[in-house]
């Protein structure tokens, strides 16, 4: 599930402005453990972020660029793949910064459901557009989207006017994060 950045916490909020995460949305999904251990990669480093919403303290772990080596023998995030709880007031933040910075919001099952945004109904046609733009790049989405056997153009007006597609100025069209939900 996605969520608009601006619907979490401020503390979330900052704590991922500090990791170079300035997407509009992010993935969060329900755990009820955790665990600090990220994989790093070329120009990358992972971390996980423990932040506790009760008293807004953040508890930083940051990995190694590349992922675990020699030289950092102690760092719990390319090494520790220990599991944690994770409480109710806490939630948790795993990704990595550098090239293409990314992350992913871990909470509680009991407290995900405030996040959950309402589901819409969508017709089959509808279904099979929204995973056409899921899956492909716009460059691509065209030729797949003539194969279809329905107008997909009335398809793609109907998803506008759902607000789970959106058209900017020039006429491109993407999922919105309500559309993202769509899909899954």
């Amino acid at each position: 599930m996605y969520v608009k950045t601006n619907q979490l916490p401020q503390v979330v909020r900052a704590q991922l402005q500090s990791r170079g995460y300035n997407r509009h949305d992010i993935g969060i999904v329900a755990r009820e453990k955790y665990s600090l251990h990220g994989g790093g990669g070329d120009g990358m480093r992972d971390y996980t972020d423990v932040i506790d919403l009760g008293t807004g303290s953040v508890d930083a772990n940051t990995g190694s660029w590349g992922g675990a080596n020699i030289f950092n023998p102690s760092n719990k995030v390319d090494l520790d793949d220990s599991q944690f709880d994770l409480p109710v007031t806490s939630m948790v933040i795993k990704g990595h910064e550098g090239y293409k910075p990314y992350a992913t919001v871990y909470m509680h099952p009991n407290i995900i459901g405030q996040f959950a945004s309402n589901s819409v109904d969508i017709t089959a046609e509808e279904k099979e557009v929204l995973e056409v733009f899921a899956s492909y790049k716009p460059a691509y989405r065209q030729e797949c989207l003539q194969r279809k056997k329905f107008n997909v153009a009335t398809t793609v007006e109907s998803l506008i006017s759902k607000k789970l597609v959106k058209r900017n100025a020039v006429g491109s069209l993407s999922l919105t994060t309500e559309g993202r939900n769509a899909v899954r």
